[in-house]
């Protein structure tokens, strides 16, 4: 996971974008980070996705 996507996955979480309700939107996040909507949400995805292969999935198959 590069650096940035880390940044976006942590920040996400501390900021409570994955509460039920949401503390905050995916706008306000990349608002703090100078970047497109879009660019935060692909930016969080793929770190979730390293994060998921690298902890369910690679130690799975170990």
């Amino acid at each position: 996971m590069t650096s940035e996507q880390r940044e976006a996955v942590v920040t996400a979480y501390k900021r409570g974008y994955f509460q039920i309700p949401r503390q905050t939107t995916l706008t306000t996040l990349a608002e703090s980070f100078d970047i497109s909507d879009s660019a935060y949400s692909q930016r969080l995805r793929r770190g979730l996705s390293i994060m998921i292969h690298e902890t369910m999935i690679e130690d799975r198959s170990r």
